[in-house]
């Protein structure tokens, strides 16, 4: 089997792009593939076939990565993510009796899901003062893009550029464009907690790139890892 990243996926009618660590891309179809909602971004481990209709190379086999293959444990998760200097006030037993008390039960492993109910019981909606000292700010999709943009403003230090201020994405790459013009390795990175939540933290290049395997964090893949080269 090959290893492999997905590119894109159509979840209308089923079928998506991978591509290879070798660089080729190949089709697939969800009938193929062990994950109903695959992502981009998300890894897998790939058969290579040839279609009998048009003779090319195609993936047979999909064996996406699932969240709870690589999850840690709830402490293991806790203990990364006040490794990011997140949660700084709370305990391990803090965070326990906050998910007991938010859903009954504490999980064995932390996911992206828990992690999200972690910082919304911890940083609440919105700019809190929490969230502006440790550079994170939440809020749900209805949020108003003029309080956006003044929370994320207010976090970076730079505003955003006239013009580019429709929505959330077009306020967080419009600031992240100043700070590459400007030669700075700090970012606005919106992440992804499979929530009903914004997410969107202010951090440096060392964040992301330690970032990069750990399964309790993924980028909005509209903001790719790409936008810090050049």
């Amino acid at each position: 089997m090959s290893d492999a990243t997905l590119k894109s996926f159509d979840t209308v009618n089923g079928f998506g792009v991978l591509e290879l660590d070798d660089g080729r891309e190949v089709p697939f179809d969800i009938s193929s593939s062990n994950k109903r909602e695959p992502r981009p971004g998300d890894r897998a481990s790939v058969t290579v076939g040839t279609s009998r209709v048009t003779g090319k190379p195609r993936a047979t086999l999909v064996l996406f990565e699932l969240e709870e293959d690589r999850a840690p444990s709830f402490a293991d998760g806790f203990k990364q993510v006040q490794s990011e200097g997140l949660l700084p006030e709370w305990t391990l037993a803090d965070a326990r009796r906050h998910q007991k008390d938010t859903h009954g039960s504490v999980p064995r492993r932390m996911l992206r899901g828990d992690l999200g109910d972690l910082l919304l019981g911890y940083y609440g909606e919105g700019l809190s003062r929490r969230g502006e000292r440790d550079g994170i700010w939440l809020s749900d999709w209805r949020a108003n893009v003029e309080i956006a943009q003044q929370a994320l403003a207010t976090l970076s230090g730079i505003p955003p550029e006239p013009g580019a201020l429709s929505d959330l994405l077009s306020t967080v790459r419009s600031i992240n464009a100043n700070f590459r013009q400007a030669g700075s390795d700090s970012r606005l990175l919106m992440l992804d907690f499979e929530g009903d939540f914004f997410t969107v933290m202010f951090r440096d290049r060392g964040f992301v790139d330690r970032c990069r395997e750990l399964i309790l964090f993924r980028f909005d893949p509209s903001i790719t890892i790409d936008e810090w080269k050049g």
